[in-house]
């Protein structure tokens, strides 16, 4: 399945039998020859009442291929990130432009995506991590220059040992860093965005 979202509107691809299908918080569409799949970011970027659109792999097109086809007009960045998590349990948070986040940015040219999750935490919060496995990827679409983009972002867990209190990074608009608990992360996942909620519920978090 994917998710895929426009700010904290969502897109999902999934199976024919999946839940979602039959849910009245949904709109459905198969895919079909009434409409262009690649106009589908289009139709959730301008209606602002396609709250949660969703595309079941019904018929001969698989999820991969439905989300090729939805993406093959728009450009494709990478990022990564990860969730570091301290000796007592504890989650790092950084707080930027007023909401609750992860450590995380874009993919250099020719880097390794491991190495870029690494970079980012150490550039956003001044801490040397190693990433360990991988949690999940997220989708998110936005514009910029006028030009619309698909970011997939790869997002590592990453334990910590060490004492080193973070440091945030001031001049990228992080204002702080923070361990987070697991009693107060629902306060802070409800001033945060839904891909960082999902990240925490691939993570197995269980509140």
């Amino acid at each position: 399945m994917y998710n895929i979202y426009f700010k904290n509107r969502l897109l999902t691809i999934c199976e024919k039998d999946n839940p979602l299908i039959n849910s009245n918080d949904t709109i459905l569409l198969h895919p079909s020859n009434d409409y262009k799949l690649s106009d589908v970011p289009y139709m959730m970027e301008t209606n602002l009442n396609f709250k949660h659109l969703v595309i079941a792999d019904i018929g001969s097109i698989n999820q991969d291929e439905i989300f090729k086809r939805v993406f093959s007009k728009v450009s494709h960045h990478n990022a990564a990130g990860g969730v570091v998590i301290n000796e007592k349990g504890e989650y790092l948070m950084i707080f930027r432009n007023g909401v609750w986040d992860l450590p995380k940015g874009k993919q250099e040219e020719n880097e390794n995506i491991v190495v870029t999750a690494q970079r980012e935490v150490r550039e956003e919060c001044g801490l040397d991590v190693v990433p360990n496995n991988l949690i999940c990827t997220t989708h998110h679409v936005y514009r910029l220059n006028k030009q619309l983009i698909v970011k997939h972002t790869y997002w590592y867990a990453m334990p910590y040992g060490a004492d080193a209190e973070p440091v945030p990074q001031t001049d990228e608009g992080i204002e702080k860093c923070v361990w987070v608990t697991k009693e107060d992360l629902p306060y802070k996942l409800a001033n945060s965005y839904a891909s960082i909620n999902e990240v925490f519920t691939n993570l197995g978090i269980d509140f």
